[in-house]
């Protein structure tokens, strides 16, 4: 029996190949970042035929379902080679974050994709500044 795979197929499977092996050398390089190269490979990837807020809603939800286990991952390499916060100060940035993600996550659905995207694009770009500044 042979099994015959299409070229969508395979290019979506690299293509996901790809990113993923950025999302991750990127995350453990700068600690950030691979979520970035994830949303825009998933843009490539996730099906066409759903809305326009949808899709774009999904591409941030699977970007981050990816990457926290991917940055959990980082966080203990991190942690073995020592380079890490001071556990005193964790509580005053993880728990903040929390409540931030779930805050996040409740009002994504009420946000208009547009206005997500246009945020996306602003972090981006006032990332990027900051980081070469």
């Amino acid at each position: 029996m042979k099994i015959r795979i299409g070229e969508k197929a395979i290019s979506a499977a690299l293509l996901t190949a790809l990113a993923g092996v950025g999302a991750g050398f990127l995350n453990g390089l700068l600690g950030a970042g691979g979520g970035i190269i994830l949303t825009l490979a998933f843009g490539a990837l996730l099906p066409k035929d759903v809305g326009e807020t949808e899709a774009t809603r999904d591409r941030f939800a699977a970007a981050v379902s990816v990457m926290f286990p991917v940055s959990i991952l980082t966080v203990f390499f991190y942690a073995k080679s020592g380079n890490v916060l001071p556990e005193s100060d964790l509580p005053w940035l993880l728990l903040p974050a929390a409540a931030g993600g779930a805050a996040g996550a409740f009002f994504m659905d009420r946000i208009r994709a547009s206005w997500l995207r246009t945020a996306f694009a602003v972090l981006l770009v006032v990332s990027g500044i900051n980081m070469l500044l």
